[in-house]
Formats: structure tokens, C-alpha cells, sequence
């Protein structure tokens, strides 16, 4: 899985249906029949419109702002972990209706970020 070196706030990543690899790009979807939706990813980096590319996945995660210790950059649902007061925790970036930003969501505590320094699990 390549990850790209600029990843622009908006971008998106997800799991292609056919290859099982992680693609970044642009998401969109389709809805049929009025509930059936599909989505797509349109890879990033292709500056000719005529070579670009839409990828089906099933999943999707946007980037949030937010770069790990290695400068991986992090989406909604990955799971991380990080060290706050010396101790290690486990978590999952979420989006916090209650904060009105993403947080890591641990077991029983959510940490926001700025005060952390997350390394990817």
C-alpha cells in the first residue's frame, strides 16, 4: 500500500472490492433504487482527467487533519496507540458529536489530540 506524501484535507481512503488493497482519493457515491448505495474512491495524484480512475470499496475513512509520530496520515476508524502520562493506551479515531472533533475513543476515556503523539498500531 502506497500512502501518498500530500493527503489534503477532504481525502479519503478505502478497501477496493476486487483487490482488497487501500486506495486514497475522492469519495463519492451512488444511490439505486432509492437504498442501495454504492462507493467510490478516485485515486489521487492523476492530473490528466482521462487516465483517472474510480475504485469501488466498502469501506470508507476520511482523513482527519492529523499526521502519526512517522507522519502517516490518520483517518476515522484507525486504530492507534499512544502514550499519555506515561501510560500506553489503545484506541479508534472517532468523530465526537459531544466535542465536535475527532477524539480517540479507548475503553472507558476519550483523548483529544494536540496533547498526544500517536504512533499507529
Amino acid at each position: 500500500m502506497e500512502i501518498p506524501n500530500y493527503v489534503a484535507i477532504g481525502s479519503a481512503k478505502g478497501r477496493d472490492i476486487k483487490t482488497g488493497e487501500t486506495v486514497y482519493g475522492w469519495h463519492w457515491s451512488v444511490i439505486e433504487n432509492g437504498f442501495k448505495v454504492t462507493h467510490y474512491i478516485r485515486k489521487e495524484g492523476i492530473s490528466d482527467i482521462s487516465k483517472q480512475e474510480d475504485i469501488e470499496v466498502d469501506n470508507v475513512s476520511f482523513f482527519i487533519g492529523y499526521r502519526d509520530m512517522n507522519m502517516v496520515p490518520l483517518f476515522s476508524g484507525d486504530k492507534v496507540k499512544f502514550e499519555f502520562l506515561g501510560m500506553e493506551f489503545e484506541g479508534t479515531i472517532v468523530y465526537s458529536l459531544e466535542e465536535c472533533a475527532y477524539v480517540i475513543k479507548c475503553k472507558n476515556e476519550m483523548f483529544h489530540f494536540g496533547k498526544i503523539e500517536v504512533y499507529k498500531k
